[in-house]
């Protein structure tokens, strides 16, 4: 078809017509595709005439000199003239030029001589403001009208025209280039500063919504610069500002500052607030019994705020927002410079809920001192005075041995603890770096019942060994031996949520649930989940970080191999989760994993199980706090593996005396939360030469107290010893476990 007037022109506007409507929302689903045979054919408004084809591709028959815009939204086609774009959305329905539509709607030209419309008076002289239909006969005048009237710089009209629903067609899609009915009214929120000393003050930190968790939350100043006066434009709603007010620049040190909350405000108009520094009050902790020669202090104050929802905002005490901590003068002490925190007591919120954080940590000018790290947990808010005694009765004594690593290439201890909150997670504080030995170290919360903590050991480059997380309780004293060998696969149930990461290896910094577990070794229909940590020392409930615990892992089936790290993870090794592929009928299964110490050469721990298990297995009975995997909703068996967890006397360097006799002590158990296996039988061999040659296996007897013993007697020069220990129970499940450099020979003038 060729029409007089060009179209050419109206190719821009074409343009901006698909870069508009590529923002229209989405329907849930795609509408149905019609049935079109070969092809149909559809004649448009403009009179074009557009073949679609089964798939719902269209293309315009005999374009002339036209130009099409040609797109797709939420599933239907759409092919729109030049000369029909200038009046999109204010005269002319864009849903006219819906070919999928017009095609579904039994539209096309095989079916219907006229479109359907409705015209609002004021409409263009080829389409009466009693129009009901447009003939496809008269549709290229009326295309021709729109092109002159475009190319005069005229409106069509001041009506509108759209497509109606013809009588039993499907309804009609929603307009793309409609505006949303609840489009928000906007408002002016204007904040203004007071710092401590009544100037106008330096502000850092952020506004946001409480309704609505896809809102935009606005920082309160930019970067490192501050701002005395910020002033936004937001929706009318709820929202609550967390900002710092500095008396100076943010970069100069000699700037104190105030936390300063509004935590709930209601936006119905424009309005204007101040934050008030003067209002603040300090936080200043007392803790009895620090001794003089403590010298080295940090405090930190923090705040979580969440919305309706439960959307969490706010400055956690860890990872990078400690620089947000420092630039808000949140945390004192060491490089962050010493000075009085401060807050602003708040009132209770009404929606979503706030939390409040403080801490103190305080250590001697050397490793061996002991430290002192007290929390205090505010969920209504910061509490009208933050200052607090915290008397020495009241403190949890946590004594601690630890062993040196045999054999390491570097040194370097260092003893810390997690603190887990129903909302976030810190290791804020002063750390205890040794050389091994004993101490003692000083933990207390305010809140005993809701804060969990769990100490956390780094005995050697490339290792982190986690403890038990507990609710400890005031004037609780508790013991802890750590990183004494040899390393072995941990039968703790491992944490859903461990320090700074998920079990799935994706960031999970808000805490909601720190002492849920998952099941070690279950089955859940075909499928066997591992959770494995293949580091543990000999204390239960100690595991190696799944941030560290690679490990080389080989699964057969009566026989044939099934599955090996060769084919997942870096191609040799894989992280603690593993799936396994199980036979519904019963079968006899072998896995093999061997872990390594990265500071340590050659020491290696391989454990290989030989275990029977059938989908019919018993249910495992798990407490509360321990799920199945992948689907918590289902039932899970227990996988019968056998963890053998030595106990050997071993001094601070894991040593022994050469030429000595010496007993090697150990348990065989079952993952935790699983029943003792039955009937066990043991036995131990030693190698000295690095695991070439083995001494014959001897026979080890298990003690009323449910371990098992023998003795060896080790040659008088020095060197390491290797440990094979062997084990089986009474329904044939068996464990082979080899420990390479397990413990260290010390000469007897050492």
């Amino acid at each position: 078809m060729n029409k007089s007037t060009s179209r050419l022109g109206a190719a821009c506007l074409a343009l901006t017509l698909v870069t508009g409507l590529g923002t229209a929302e989405a329907t849930t689903e795609p509408p149905p595709k019609a049935a079109t045979g070969p092809g149909a054919t559809v004649t448009l408004v403009t009179g074009d005439k557009v073949q679609v084809d089964p798939t719902g591709s269209a293309t315009v028959i005999d374009p002339g000199d036209g130009v099409f815009a040609q797109l797709t939204l939420n599933g239907d086609e759409y092919v729109i003239p030049a000369e029909a774009a200038p009046f999109l959305g204010s005269t002319l329905d864009v849903r006219l030029f819906n070919v999928s539509y017009l095609v579904r709607a039994g539209l096309d030209d095989a079916h219907a001589d006229a479109l359907p419309v409705k015209v609002e008076s004021g409409g263009v002289a080829t389409l009466g403001p009693q129009s009901r239909t447009l003939a496809k006969k008269d549709a290229e005048g009326f295309g021709q009208e729109l092109a002159g009237k475009w190319k005069a710089g005229q409106k069509p009209g001041t009506g509108r025209i759209t497509l109606a629903q013809p009588e039993g067609a499907p309804a009609l899609p929603a307009d793309p280039m409609a505006a949303p009915a609840d489009y928000p009214e906007y408002h002016t929120v204007t904040v203004d500063s007071i710092d401590r000393t009544g100037k106008p003050g330096v502000m850092l930190g952020s506004i946001h919504s409480l309704d609505d968790p896809t809102f935009t939350l606005f920082q309160v100043g930019d970067g490192v610069e501050g701002t005395s006066q910020a002033v936004f434009s937001v929706p009318a709603g709820h929202y609550s500002i967390e900002a710092s007010v500095l008396t100076g620049p943010v970069l100069d040190m000699g700037s104190t500052g105030a936390l300063v909350i509004e935590p709930e405000f209601s936006v119905t108009e424009d309005m204007s607030l101040t934050l008030d520094a003067r209002k603040a009050v300090p936080y200043e902790t007392t803790i009895e019994g620090v001794p003089e020669t403590a010298d080295t202090q940090y405090d930190l104050i923090t705040y979580n705020r969440t919305t309706v929802q439960g959307d969490q905002v706010g400055n956690p005490p860890f990872g990078n927002s400690v620089t947000a901590l420092f630039l808000m003068r949140l945390v004192s002490g060491g490089d962050f410079g010493v000075h009085t925190l401060y807050a602003t007591p708040t009132r209770r919120v009404t929606k979503g809920s706030l939390d409040f954080l403080a801490m103190t940590s305080i250590g001697g000018p050397t490793g061996a001192d002991p430290t002192y790290k007290v929390v205090f947990h505010e969920p209504g808010g910061v509490p009208a005075s933050l200052t607090r005694t915290v008397r020495r009765s009241d403190l949890t004594t946590v004594d601690s041995t630890i062993h040196n690593t045999p054999g390491a290439t570097s040194q370097h201890p260092e003893l810390l603890s997690t603190v887990y909150l129903p909302w976030t997670q810190t290791t804020f504080g002063v750390t205890a770096p040794l050389d091994g030995g004993r101490r003692t170290d000083y933990w207390y919360s305010n809140a005993p019942g809701k804060v969990s903590w769990e100490p956390i050991l780094r005995p050697d480059l490339g290792l982190r060994l986690l403890g038990e997380r507990r609710l400890i309780r005031p004037g609780q004293h508790l013991t802890e031996t750590w990183n004494k060998g040899p390393q072995v696969p941990s039968s703790s149930a491992p944490y859903v949520q461990e320090a700074l990461i998920g079990i799935q290896d994706t960031p999970d910094t808000n805490v909601t649930s720190a002492l849920q577990q998952v099941c070690v070794a279950c089955r859940q229909g075909d499928l066997g989940l591992l959770y494995l940590n293949p580091y543990a020392d000999s204390t239960a409930g100690h595991y190696r970080s799944a941030l560290d615990g690679l490990a080389k892992v080989e699964f057969y089936r009566d026989g044939a191999l099934a599955f090996t790290s060769a084919t997942r993870g870096d191609g040799t090794r894989l992280t603690q989760l593993l799936d396994l592929p199980l036979l519904p009928r019963p079968a006899e299964y072998r896995l093999k994993v061997t872990g390594d110490n990265p500071g340590v050469g050659d020491a290696t721990s391989t454990t290989d199980w030989t275990f029977r298990t059938t989908s019919r297995d018993r249910s495992a009975d798990l407490p509360d706090q321990a799920m199945c995997a992948p689907d918590p909703a289902r039932r899970c068996s227990f996988l019968p593996l056998l963890f053998v967890r030595p106990d050997l006397p071993l001094d601070i360097d894991n040593a022994t005396p050469a030429g000595e006799p010496f007993e090697v002590a150990f348990t065989v158990r079952h993952q935790q939360y699983q029943d003792d296996p039955s009937r066990v039988n043991a036995t131990v061999s030693v190698s000295y030469d690095g695991g070439t040659t083995w001494s014959e296996p001897r026979t080890a007897n298990r003690g009323r107290d449910g371990r098992f013993t023998t003795t060896l007697t080790s040659p008088g020069s020095g060197g390491y010893a290797a440990l094979r220990i062997k084990a089986t129970d009474r329904d044939g499940n068996a464990v082979e476990q080899t420990n390479l450099r397990a413990y260290r020979l010390a000469p007897k003038d050492q």
